[in-house]
């Protein structure tokens, strides 16, 4: 890949990120739908993940084979499943270099698919815009 097509890549995983994280601040998570297949993803995840606290996380919680089958799951049922993408550490923070790192697509969807629906989410609506 060449230098301008690994700037297209960083521009849109951080956009990507931007406007999920825009739309999460506008309308109560629990409400919010990431993609059509939230529930398929919120009820494998947490077959696979039963006490996965999604609160805070480890990135070396997420580099796990475990989670590479649990990915391969989703191999032609999300579109992008394993593009990279950008997940907040903690729920209760914004997007910040020091709250940020790279998972799969479908590991972003399933740890704020289940952020939303157990409530973490909440008080992203109350953050104060830099």
């Amino acid at each position: 890949m060449n230098v301008r097509g690994r700037w297209f890549v960083i521009f849109d995983t951080l956009n990507f990120s931007l406007i999920m994280f825009q739309i999460l601040r506008s309308c109560d998570p629990k409400d919010l739908h990431l993609c059509p297949n939230d529930n398929l993803i919120y009820e494998d995840f947490r077959h696979y993940f039963k006490d996965f606290d999604v609160e805070v996380i480890e990135e070396a919680d997420m580099k796990t084979e475990k989670w590479r089958e649990f990915s391969l799951l989703f191999e032609g049922v999300i579109d992008d499943y394993n593009f990279g993408t950008l997940l907040r550490a903690d729920c209760h923070g914004d997007y910040t270099s020091e709250n940020t790192f790279i998972v799969f697509r479908i590991q972003f969807l399933a740890i704020e698919t289940a952020r939303n629906r157990e409530g973490l989410n909440s008080g992203v609506r109350h953050l104060k815009s830099d």
